[in-house]
């Protein structure tokens, strides 16, 4: 094999592993923001989606999964009053956090 070939070949592997590792990043970073449910009071993850067009939806997104949802599927979304506070990808903001006034 001659030196251009080489340089060839090392320069493809390098690139698939930098892609590699870019689809890592990019798409298995989960897309769940820690968040305190209003109607019980606890701390869980939750994951959003676009709301449909014609959704009246006040907040433009609507819950996609909730770590809560084994009994409460359905809800009221009511979390999604405070989903802009924190920043995605587990960034923490105490204030999202905070308790709701009842």
């Amino acid at each position: 094999m001659d030196s251009i070939a080489l340089d060839w070949a090392l320069a493809l592997l390098v690139l698939v592993i930098a892609g590699s590792l870019l689809y890592q990043l990019v798409v298995l970073v989960p897309r769940e923001r820690l968040m305190r449910c209003p109607e019980q009071g606890v701390i869980t993850f939750i994951e959003v989606k676009p709301a449909p067009r014609d959704d009246a939806h006040p907040f433009g997104v609507t819950v996609r999964h909730c770590g809560l949802w084994g009994d409460k599927k359905g809800c009221g979304e009511g979390c999604l009053e405070r989903y802009s506070e924190p920043p995605p990808n587990f960034h923490i903001d105490r204030n999202a956090l905070r308790a709701y006034d009842r």
